[in-house]
């Protein structure tokens, strides 16, 4: 029988000793957030009376499955002269923002310079999160917590952000015929994913159902989403995403080839908007972690030749790249991307109104609308499908550039640096780019935790209705502490 070891077995009396005092305490009656915190509570404790129950036949919960823990946040702070806080965006963009709803009330709105955010006052954000695997399957349960500034006051409830999380998994296999057959199915939270080879579904965070059944090198999958309207403003209320893929096809040397095929199946937005099905054809060329190329190729009203082919379409190529040595780590990725008019019509909303914000009073420590943007996505990539369904009636393509170089000194220092070029070009509009970039240094004192300061052009903007960054004109001083820690 599979036991998960002395790490686990150490957890056992401290675990008892804390649920003793839960017991004796009043936290059961007197949380100040009695939904959650109770629930978790509840969970500890049904957890801990499970494992004492079975310790009475010799054998421990925790001999039957294994636990691993996940601290992970941060504290991001952004230092701002007034000169520096002006910013700059394509005059498309910069005409939806002066002529949105909320301008008349907000003049800041009317003004090239950044805006109120929670790193001008130094935000932090953590994430603590459980998994337990046994037999196949997995449970992740997650706690995202967030104080969106240190100018807002310790205890001010209006700033302060808890959000769960929660995924389960169950993998397993039969046979048929002498032929294993693998299946799968999970159902939760699905963080920064990536649907397909990424033409419109990622660097998103959804919350719905994935399964597969997998034959040998062949796989067909069904995943299904909720709601990306509040969040990301695609106008879907619901996604459906049919695929079936030819998979692990051997090259030359290590390269291996994927090719997958996709139907995708929208339940339109509350706008009253129609969106159209898509079909989509995708491969990816694969060298280990070292190398990848890939491409997604999708259609719209394919079944309507009234319309241009390629203002129907839309098309990704891509290629990424990363290098580890002792000292030294790079990445990097490059992309073309292109969107026809046709093929983005309908997803984006023409509302006008704050999701990170609430849409009424002043927009000073103003960070949480009846949407979050958690401080985290502040560190992904600028490009997302809402940047490009905001060119509403346009077609759009852009050629995007990412790169990350982090080199390590001895006694933990290391020097790092980061740029996200996006060049957008959008019909009859002027081109644009964006030049994001950081430099940093700092120190590691752990493999995966480290404290920096360096310059970066790069600013959260609360502003859109989907989780996006500001452009600055002048490099601002940046401070972070980020940390990972597993056990």
């Amino acid at each position: 029988m599979p036991r998960v070891g002395s790490r686990a077995q150490r957890l056992i009396p401290g675990l008892k000793k804390l649920k003793d005092r839960i017991m004796g305490s009043s936290i059961l009656t007197k949380c100040h957030r009695p939904g959650i915190r109770g629930l978790l509570t509840v969970f500890f404790l049904i957890t801990l009376n499970v494992q004492e129950s079975a310790g009475a036949s010799g054998d421990t919960f925790l001999d039957y499955w294994d636990f691993s823990f996940h601290l992970e946040g941060g504290i991001i702070g952004q230092h701002y002269e007034p000169e520096e806080a002006s910013i700059d965006m394509p005059d498309y963009i910069r005409s939806r923002k002066i002529y949105s709803p909320l301008a008349s009330r907000h003049p800041e709105l009317h003004q090239n310079t950044l805006t109120d955010n929670p790193l001008i006052h130094a935000a932090t954000f953590n994430e603590i999160s459980m998994e337990a695997r046994r037999c196949g399957l997995k449970i992740t349960s997650r706690l995202l917590m967030e104080h969106r500034g240190m100018s807002c006051g310790v205890y001010n409830m209006e700033n302060t952000a808890l959000i769960p999380k929660l995924n389960i998994s169950a993998d397993s296999s039969f046979s048929l015929s002498g032929e294993e057959i693998h299946f799968g199915l999970s159902a939760g939270n699905y963080d920064n994913i990536t649907i397909g080879k990424g033409l419109t579904l990622y660097n998103i965070d959804l919350q719905g159902i994935c399964s597969y059944l997998r034959w040998g090198r062949v796989k067909a999958g069904y995943n299904s989403f909720g709601d990306l309207v509040g969040s990301y403003d695609i106008m879907i209320n619901d996604a459906a995403y049919y695929s079936l893929s030819l998979m692990q096809i051997h090259l030359i040397e290590r390269l291996e080839l994927d090719i997958e095929a996709g139907l995708y199946k929208y339940l339109a937005g509350d706008e009253g908007n129609t969106v159209e099905d898509e079909i989509s054809l995708g491969f990816e060329i694969r060298r280990g972690k070292s190398l990848r190329i890939y491409s997604e190729t999708g259609l719209r009203n394919y079944n309507d030749t009234f319309f241009d082919r390629i203002d129907q379409g839309a098309n990704l190529v891509g290629i990424a790249l990363n290098l580890e040595r002792d000292r030294f780590d790079f990445t990097a990725a490059a992309e073309r991307r292109y969107y026809g008019r046709y093929f983005n019509l309908g997803f984006a909303s023409e509302s006008g109104y704050f999701n990170f914000r609430e849409n009424s009073g002043n927009l000073s420590h103003n960070s949480i609308g009846t949407h979050l943007y958690p401080v985290s996505h502040f560190l992904r990539p600028f490009s997302q499908w809402a940047v490009y369904t905001e060119y509403q009636g346009k077609d759009v393509s852009s050629y995007i550039l990412q790169a990350d170089l982090s080199y390590d000194f001895p006694g933990g220092l290391f020097a790092s640096s980061h740029i996200d070029f996006n060049y957008i070009l959008a019909s009859n509009e002027d081109p644009f780019l964006y030049p994001f970039y950081r430099v940093a240094a700092g120190w590691k004192p752990l493999e995966r935790s480290r404290c920096s300061i360096g310059i970066t052009n790069r600013a959260m903007n609360l502003d859109e209705q989907y989780p996006t960054l500001y452009l600055l004109k002048s490099p601002v001083v940046e401070m972070s502490w980020l940390y990972h820690i597993e056990f």
